[in-house]
């Protein structure tokens, strides 16, 4: 019988099937005369030889390799493989044979491979289907081989029976030491992951396995360094036999990427913390005057009921009712004082940043009370415009509170240059959309110009003496109002004076 083969030749006749024995490393032992005559060479020229780089088609080769590879890490469990694949010839002619691949045993156990190897369809199929067939399975072979992930099957056992090229790049090894090894060599992770990749996979059983997607583990290159990988695995059906299919991407540099970046995010958090206290510092400098009056009021008061009681002490003046009431003002002038240091405190302080619940008017009182003395020195009045019950928020207390003494400030510098009569600072708050609560801070000076209207959150930008800021102030704030999920903004349409907003989420959110 004679057969053409994918490349037009006619299959030699076979008087008996072809056999060749191959030892563990997959050279040459033995060949039969069918043998020698479809491979075209005498048996003294091809023993000892590498079988598969000397007799395989160079886009079967990896395949050939894993079958052997398979059957000599298999021995008795599953002794016979049945493959149809192509054999090449001295002269470059192939022949497409079935193949029957058993192990080859001596005295101290497998020794290598019997192959055996009869012509492959019937006479009709002609060339043609040859030639289809080589050129699909070389097709297929070289688009796994052009994957950028690692391709993997892997047998009920856990055993790899094949592989690509990624894999091999990946991992560290090459595609014929990965041939025949377990799963679990690459992926120790891979058995018995809190019930997600069974320990099915390299068990005797092979129950079914569901899908797995997108499951991040850690694998071992050859080296035995570690490998951040991510494991899709499914599973195969064909012929009554399972096997899976394992696609792995390698996500070590993402991961890498990913982790510099929340360093480099926390990084710039830092820089944005310092820069918040820095300029909560300046502000206490500049209000240091006024935080000192109100000081001094609370602890003068303190000073003249001491004394008073003092007197009626030394005159023997018993009156209790008189002695309770001097107390109580010592008391709360003292409370006051501490109010008044426990704030100072909480501005200046370098703590890191908590956010807690708060009531946004009680928030709004306590800093204007903070910039009292210098709103009184310039003579404004403030008029509050604050909605009632207005949902708690959850803030870092004292950056709020930064960010309207900034606004406050500005606003008071404004009226001080301004030839207005009656000064005044507006501070309105108001539920916004259901889901945020804004706050305005409104004055009746001169403005801001339109041309600066769009630099004033600029770093550096001001319109002030530079003895009297560096232009930080509204491009810190701008950055703490936004790190609580809000925006600071300028009204342009504002008609008279100057009006700042700034929104603050009523849901409760984690600190930063």
């Amino acid at each position: 019988m004679s057969r053409a083969s994918a490349t037009g030749a006619s299959l030699p006749a076979l008087s008996s099937p072809f056999v060749v024995l191959l030892d563990n490393q997959g050279c040459i032992r033995q060949l039969n005369s069918s043998a020698c005559r479809l491979l075209e060479a005498r048996p003294e020229e091809i023993m000892g030889k590498v079988w598969f780089s000397l007799c395989i088609p160079e886009a079967w080769r990896a395949f050939a390799i894993k079958v052997f590879r398979q059957t000599l890490a298999k021995g008795l469990q599953d002794p016979a493989f049945y493959i149809t694949a192509p054999l090449q010839s001295a002269s470059g002619q192939q022949y497409r044979l079935d193949w029957y691949v058993e192990p080859l045993f001596d005295n101290e156990g497998i020794s290598g491979a019997i192959l055996t190897g009869l012509h492959a369809g019937s006479e009709a199929a002609g060339s043609a289907e040859d030639d289809v067939f080589l050129q699909a399975t070389a097709q297929n072979q070289a688009v796994l081989d052009n994957a950028a992930e690692a391709i993997i099957n892997v047998d009920i056992h856990g055993t790899i029976t094949g592989a690509n090229k990624a894999t091999a790049s990946i991992f560290g090894y090459t595609i014929d030491e990965l041939i025949g090894q377990n799963i679990n060599s690459l992926l120790p992770e891979a058995n018995g992951h809190s019930g997600k990749i069974p320990e099915a996979v390299g068990s005797q059983s092979g129950p079914a396995l569901s899908p797995i997607k997108g499951r991040e583990l850690t694998g071992h290159r050859k080296d035995r360094s570690e490998i951040t990988l991510e494991l899709y695995v499914t599973e195969v059906n064909v012929h009554d036999k399972t096997s899976y299919t394992w696609v792995i991407r390698d996500v070590s540099e993402r991961r890498a990427t990913e982790l510099q970046l929340r360093q480099n995010t926390e990084e710039l958090q830092l820089t944005r913390d310092r820069l918040a206290h820095l300029d909560r510092l300046h502000i206490a400098a500049e209000m240091s005057t006024g935080i000192a009056h109100e000081l001094n009021q609370p602890l003068a008061a303190i000073a003249m009921y001491a004394q008073a009681c003092r007197r009626a002490a030394q005159n023997n003046y018993a009156d209790n009712e008189l002695l309770l009431d001097s107390l109580s003002r010592i008391d709360e002038q003292a409370q006051r004082a501490g109010e008044v240091i426990r704030s100072l405190h909480s501005l200046v302080s370098k703590q890191k940043p908590r956010r807690e619940l708060s009531d946004i008017n009680e928030l709004l009182h306590n800093t204007v009370e903070l910039a009292r003395m210098n709103i009184d020195a310039h003579g404004i009045a403030i008029e509050y415009q604050l909605s009632g019950h207005l949902p708690k928020i959850r803030v870092v207390y004292p950056q709020i509170q930064q960010v309207l003494l900034n606004l406050i400030r500005n606003a008071c510098d404004a009226l001080s240059a301004s030839r207005v009569k009656d000064k005044k600072i507006a501070i309105a708050s108001e539920l916004d959309n259901g889901s945020q609560i804004k706050i305005t801070v409104r004055d009746n000076g001169d403005g801001v110009a339109i041309k600066n209207a769009a630099r004033v959150f600029e770093p550096f930008f001001t319109t002030k003496n530079p003895d009297h800021g560096m232009g930080m102030g509204l491009a810190i704030s701008r950055s703490i109002i936004e790190s609580h999920g809000g925006v600071l903004k300028i009204n342009t349409n504002h008609k008279l004076g100057a009006e700042f907003f700034f929104t603050l989420p009523i849901a409760a959110s984690k600190a930063r």
